[in-house]
């Protein structure tokens, strides 16, 4: 399941969450590099943290993030290609 954040109660967080990946907008996929969110997922994913909220999504739905496992992915919903291979990409918090 996933929690609805209301946005007036994210606030802004120094601790950093990266993901090992590229991600463009439309394409998820692994890399050996470590990248830093947008500060928005960013403050979403410390929220979530904080209040042991498991499953959450940004960006409308489209990235679905599972802070258990520590990963992210692309909803298959949102794909547009005829064949897709669900990518997992893992993600970390850095204090």
């Amino acid at each position: 399941m996933t929690d609805f954040i209301p946005i007036s109660e994210i606030i802004n967080t120094n601790v950093s969450w990266s993901y090992k990946g590229y991600y463009n907008g439309h394409y998820l996929l692994p890399s050996n590099t470590w990248r830093d969110f947008k500060q928005l997922n960013n403050n979403a994913l410390e929220y979530a943290y904080n209040k042991n909220i498991t499953f959450l999504t940004t960006n409308k739905g489209v990235l679905i993030f599972d802070l258990n496992l520590m990963t992210m992915e692309l909803n298959p919903n949102d794909i547009n290609d005829s064949i897709t291979i669900p990518i997992i990409i893992p993600i970390k918090r850095s204090l």
